[in-house]
């Protein structure tokens, strides 16, 4: 611990305690969620871009079905992708319209998945993220943590 100290100062005892899974830190299960994401990580890292819109089309159908249980909507679609160096980029695009359809989804996805993206680098990881949730009339829905389950 007092090496972590000397490198970190007083976030180096936070550090030593997190480590051992101790800390105060209080759960808030009635937290707002803002987004809800979908991704998934690959048994062996992907190349090509066929392999990557299939995956893409998947996920798509995974988040559709969520936001439809839930009744919800999102203007803001993020793309994630994680390489397999585990260095990982975002994309983002906000809409003047909530979306929710799972031809939606992916087409915006596939839109924002590009080869200046990947820079022909293995793709370990995909995800899909709808953010500033809303119900279908497009008022703001912040559902809970257990909303969710």
């Amino acid at each position: 611990m007092q090496q972590l100290i000397s490198l970190f100062g007083v976030q180096g005892r936070q550090m030593y305690a997190v480590a051992r899974g101790q800390d105060d830190w209080s759960v808030d299960p009635s937290r707002e969620r803002k987004s809800v994401g979908v991704e998934e990580t690959f048994d062996h890292d992907l190349h090509e871009f066929p392999p990557m819109h299939a995956q893409l089309q998947l996920i798509a159908a995974r988040l559709r079905h969520w936001l439809e249980t839930q009744g919800l909507a999102g203007r803001t679609v993020v793309l994630k992708v994680k390489f397999a160096s585990f260095e990982s980029v975002s994309r983002q695009i906000s809409l003047p319209a909530p979306v929710s359809l799972e031809s939606e989804l992916y087409r915006i996805a596939s839109h924002l998945l590009t080869p200046e993206l990947l820079q022909e680098r293995a793709v370990r990881l995909l995800g899909i993220t709808v953010g500033h949730l809303q119900d279908p009339a497009g008022r703001d829905v912040l559902p809970t943590l257990f909303d969710i389950v």
